[in-house]
């Protein structure tokens, strides 16, 4: 049995940034002609600093490895700072592997 690629996604990026805060995690199927997968959409804060900051740029070129699914594709909707939260909305596409 494959793991959820939701609760994996999420895992991916804490271990990458650090404690996050998920605010709102929404996904759905998706298939192509040879692929199968899911899109989600996924809302969440980090502490503020320029670490974590440079982190959430690079989020778009990075691997965030998932056991049984891979990151196919990963967009940064919106990223917003306060004082003490950076705050992040992404799009990402994950495909199953075989």
């Amino acid at each position: 049995m494959k793991r959820d690629p939701q609760k994996a996604l999420v895992s991916a990026l804490s271990d990458y940034l650090g404690t996050i805060d998920v605010v709102d995690a929404k996904a759905q199927d998706w298939a192509s002609a040879t692929f199968v997968g899911m899109q989600h959409a996924i809302l969440f804060s980090v502490a503020n600093d320029e670490a974590a900051a440079c982190k959430v740029t690079a989020l778009p070129d990075i691997d965030l490895p998932m056991a049984g699914h891979f990151v196919a594709d990963l967009r940064i909707v919106e990223n917003r700072r306060d004082d003490t939260r950076l705050t992040v909305s992404l799009e990402v596409l994950t495909i199953e592997e075989n």
